[in-house]
């Protein structure tokens, strides 16, 4: 029943690019998209965008602060 109405959790299938990059926010923790690239040395927009629709990161913005300096920020998932 419970599967029925919440939906059943699926294991996610990550590449290597994008565990790298969950990894370095999870150490980290809340960081902007232009760290995690520089961290990396690769632009990281698009992982970071998969991850946010996979719901294991989280996009946190404080009133009044630019979309630019948002971070991001891992779930329970």
């Amino acid at each position: 029943v419970r599967d029925k109405v919440f939906g059943r959790n699926r294991a996610a299938r990550l590449s290597t690019a994008a565990v790298e990059v969950l990894a370095v926010v999870a150490y980290r923790g809340g960081m902007t998209a232009d760290e995690v690239s520089a961290l990396r040395g690769h632009p990281s927009g698009a992982l970071l965008k998969q991850l946010l629709r996979r719901q294991l990161l989280r996009l946190e913005r404080p009133e009044g602060v630019p979309r630019k300096q948002a971070k991001f920020v891992t779930t329970r998932r």
